[in-house]
């Protein structure tokens, strides 16, 4: 389970949205969005690949900050589509 509370999320202090909370409890997710609005910037933070954002990520309750890329790895798949 993926828990997101109070994030925002800025680029080059360009804010890209704010996100009060979005738990994800299992399953296929899709995120469908403009061209520059955050879609990827947003998933890098899910991967611990992007650490310009406010707020807690949490996977299973542990915040996303404390697990290492590797276990991660482990427990989320990205698949990029064009």
């Amino acid at each position: 389970m993926l828990k997101f509370k109070d994030i925002s999320l800025s680029v080059n202090k360009r804010l890209l949205f704010n996100l009060q909370q979005l738990d994800i409890s299992e399953g296929l997710v899709a995120l469908v969005g403009r061209n520059g609005s955050g879609k990827s910037s947003f998933i890098r933070s899910i991967l611990n690949e992007f650490e310009e954002y406010s707020g807690e990520i949490y996977l299973k309750s542990v915040p996303l900050r404390q697990i290492t890329k590797s276990e991660l790895a482990e427990k989320i798949a990205v698949v990029y589509s064009k």
